[in-house]
């Protein structure tokens, strides 16, 4: 797995053939953030991380920590 905590903007670019590092880099000045879909910041397997816009991250991570008090 990872150890450099950027090494997840490398994953998603491999899955992404179609982009590069200087347009991931524009995405991230935007406010886009790379999301770990099952919360695990060690797994960068490509399937797991998605582009997300900063306050939709924010959003879900919000619900997602409503929803675990919940059960």
């Amino acid at each position: 797995m990872a150890t450099n905590p950027k090494d997840h903007h490398g994953a998603w670019l491999a899955a992404h053939p179609y982009v590069d590092a200087n347009w991931l880099k524009a995405k991230i000045r935007e406010g886009f953030h790379i999301h770990h879909c099952d919360g695990d910041h060690m797994n960068d397997a490509p399937d797991n991380l998605l582009l997300i816009f900063g306050p939709d991250h924010s959003r879900l991570h919000s619900l997602e920590r409503k929803l675990q008090r919940r059960s």
